[in-house]
């Protein structure tokens, strides 16, 4: 891959990690996920306390799947469980809580492309804090963070029980994101990118 990148125009990826100083590929652009562009109408419902949705391939993972049952959540664990489109914005805003986690959780601007598709779908993302997450929003207004497993289970037992401050900043990270982190918007950044690099040719 990092040859690749080398022979690139324009190498893209998800993250900001110092791919420069580390590889030496002065060539890098950062173009983050997005949410999902068709979804439900935005009108939450939420009953059920709490959800993880993803593979359950290490013990962190596990951890977080016990935490959610103990509060009487649902663990999608399953590639064949899982939901997308106007199918899964209509369940996410069945739920009061929708547990995030991402592979790595301390590289800067890397997460899962979840923490734009669970709030851009009318969920409630509770998500691990990561360097450069409060660029894309206002944490504790339009998405909730957890900064260790112990601080899980009681942030989670905080968020599914203050309806009304969680209910606040769901329909905020819905708003932000459907506004600024569609792939329209990523389509555009794109194109700048390739105007960028376009024009410092020779």
């Amino acid at each position: 891959m990092i040859e690749a990148g080398r022979r690139a125009t324009l190498f893209l990826s998800s993250d900001q990690y110092d791919w420069s100083g580390a590889f030496g590929l002065r060539n890098h652009g950062y173009l983050p996920g997005a949410c999902e562009s068709v979804v439900a109408p935005f009108s939450p419902r939420p009953s059920i306390p709490c959800t993880f949705i993803g593979s359950l391939y290490s013990p962190r993972r596990k951890k977080i799947a016990a935490i959610v049952k103990k509060h009487g959540g649902i663990v999608l664990d399953q590639a064949g469980s899982w939901k997308y489109g106007v199918e899964l914005s209509s369940w996410l805003q069945t739920i009061k809580v929708v547990v995030g986690d991402s592979f790595r959780n301390d590289v800067q601007a890397y997460w899962s492309t979840r923490n734009y598709i669970v709030p851009g779908a009318g969920g409630f993302l509770l998500t691990p804090r990561t360097p450069g997450l409060e660029l894309q929003f206002k944490i504790d207004k339009e998405v909730a963070v957890y900064d260790s497993l112990d601080e899980l289970d009681a942030k989670l037992d905080y968020w599914i029980n203050n309806d009304q401050e969680r209910e606040s900043v769901r329909r905020a990270g819905y708003e932000r994101t459907r506004r600024e982190h569609s792939w329209d918007n990523r389509a555009k950044a794109l194109l700048m990118h390739l105007a960028g690099r376009i024009n410092a040719a020779p």
